[in-house]
């Protein structure tokens, strides 16, 4: 098994590349995804449309598969190979499809990708994926980056005014001097790096915003 692959783990290291590199991040977002592994290992029906906790490694007796007896294909009851997973008698092709992890984890680091985070005040967004043109979209926040500029939405479920602040690099902050807040346009602020806006949501009325070049 030489350590197996594990989309828990990986989520997390692409959460920490996400704060150090985007093209890190993203290249092993991709990796991580059904459709890598659907491709890499079409032979094996698990992992195309749903996996288990755990994949073989590519150093593996049986890479792209997940842990199993061995004795079970071989009939030898001596040859336990990498079939019992550290000795505690469970094999993972008892539970091949329907683990979370694989669809739970790439959707979550997308928000990581987007450098999205939640504050008491609003959100702050950091964007370190390396594209030109992508959109994120969920029931309580929307982020698009275009070649006209950023946009997005805010829909809590409570009602407030909240605070946005979009990080950019210095060549972008020049781009922007408007932020059309819920259909209205006013002048943007600076802080160090960071543009800053504030606008009202209500439930089912969510606070949309957008930054055009």
């Amino acid at each position: 098994m030489n350590g197996g692959v594990w989309a828990s783990i990986n989520g997390t290291l692409i959460w920490a590349l996400s704060l150090v590199d985007g093209d890190m991040a993203w290249d092993e977002w991709k990796k991580n995804t059904l459709a890598i592994h659907a491709e890499s290992y079409p032979e094996v029906w698990y992992g195309i449309w749903s996996g288990p906790d755990t994949y073989n490694s590519n150093l593996s007796k049986y890479p792209g598969q997940t842990v199993f007896d061995e004795a079970l294909i071989t009939e030898d009851p001596k040859k336990e190979g990498e079939a019992i997973v550290w000795s505690i008698g469970l094999g993972w092709t008892d539970f091949p499809v329907f683990n979370l992890h694989p669809h739970a984890w790439p959707l979550y680091c997308t928000t990581k990708l987007i450098g999205s985070k939640i504050t008491s005040e609003g959100i702050e967004f950091v964007p370190t994926l390396p594209k030109e043109e992508y959109e994120f979209s969920s029931p309580v926040l929307g982020f698009k980056k275009s070649k006209n500029g950023y946009s997005g939405w805010y829909s809590p479920k409570v009602a407030g005014i909240w605070k946005i602040s979009l990080k950019l690099n210095e060549d972008e902050l020049k781009l922007f001097s408007n932020v059309e807040i819920n259909g209205k346009e006013e002048k943007i602020a600076i802080e160090g790096d960071r543009i800053v806006w504030s606008g009202k949501s209500a439930p089912e009325k969510p606070f949309r915003w957008e930054l055009k070049k």
